[in-house]
């Protein structure tokens, strides 16, 4: 769904959205109080999407002329804008990954990491722009996280599952098990099966090279697929309607 706050305010302040209260706790009408404070202190529309209860895009102008580091500009954003991801504690749950550094500015990505668990797909990307200004935003994420994050198996266990799988063939650990947090919101699908802790392992046999997710509570195989990334060349543009070829 693609918003502007300043035509859709007065409809969307009526309703709270209630999705399986037990993995989407977000309030609508917080993080919809929260756009449209955004809006009120910039003077402008704010125009967003949101999916699921998560905010997958913004568009905005905003600034703080007591703020001249671009990076900091953006954790005070985070601070005082909390309730439009439904993020509490943006500095204890998201850690920066990636700056860079253009023609238009710098744009900064955050992963979501909770209670030092890595939320799985998670990537928060903000844009400041030369003039100093944070323009736009793209993600997806976990909101309003709560979740324990002791497994009740261990990680020989869920490698065992996944030999089970394969029965008598042989496998090759690619890469080290890490403990997970997914949920398919982060990916703008419907989350059906809530949030998981799961084991993230990547295997290797003589016909087939497949990623892992394991439920590190139940053992249930939540996903397997191919880890094989192809070369291709293809074409993207942001926000700006800006050209990048890969």
């Amino acid at each position: 769904l693609v918003f502007s706050i300043a035509a859709v305010w007065g409809i969307f302040s009526l309703y709270i959205r209630s999705h399986d209260e037990s993995q989407m706790a977000v309030s609508i009408v917080d993080q919809g109080n929260a756009i449209q404070r955004l809006a009120n202190e910039t003077g402008a529309s704010v125009n967003y999407v949101e999916k699921n209860g998560v905010i997958r895009h913004l568009s905005f102008n905003w600034s703080d002329a007591t703020q001249q580091n671009t990076r900091l500009l953006v954790d005070d954003f985070l601070s005082r804008y909390a309730d439009i991801f439904g993020i509490g504690d943006s500095k204890a749950q998201l850690t920066l990954i990636d700056s860079r550094q253009d023609q238009n500015g710098n744009t900064f990505t955050y992963r979501q990491i909770y209670q030092g668990v890595p939320v799985y797909g998670s990537a928060l990307a903000f844009h400041v722009s030369t003039q100093g200004v944070l323009d736009w935003y793209e993600g997806g994420y976990i909101p309003d996280l709560s979740i324990s994050v002791s497994p009740k198996i261990n990680s020989e266990q869920a490698l065992q599952i996944i030999q089970d799988q394969h029965g008598g063939e042989e496998i090759l650990v690619v890469e080290e098990p890490e403990l997970m947090i997914y949920d398919s919101r982060v990916f703008g699908v419907n989350g059906m099966i809530g949030t998981r802790l799961v084991w993230d392992q990547t295997i290797m046999t003589e016909t087939s090279y497949l990623e892992y997710l394991i439920d590190a509570n139940t053992g249930e195989i939540i996903q397997a697929q191919s880890a094989l990334m192809e070369d291709l060349s293809y074409e993207i543009f942001d926000a700006h309607n800006q050209w990048w070829k890969i």
